[in-house]
């Protein structure tokens, strides 16, 4: 016998296995679509954060190299 999940009107409880069963593939393909999405999205950010980072880094290495260049025409200067 299957029972109705409150709340839940796509889903019902096999009273036998005390399983949760989801009637409607449509709304189970929708659910995998957008978790893929939610993922696809994670991962995007991800990698958009780790390519932040590396150009932070090699903008402070710019940065010391520059100064460290200035530095040595300040030196030849005097």
């Amino acid at each position: 016998m299957k029972l109705k999940v409150k709340g839940y009107p796509e889903l019902v409880r096999d009273s036998h296995s005390k399983a949760i069963i989801m009637q409607n593939s449509d709304s189970f393909k929708a659910y995998q679509a957008e978790k893929s999405f939610r993922e696809n999205i994670a991962h995007s950010n991800s990698t958009t954060q780790d390519q932040i980072n590396n150009i932070k880094e090699e903008m402070g290495e710019i940065k010391e190299l520059l100064i460290s260049l200035f530095h040595k025409i300040d030196q030849k200067k005097v």
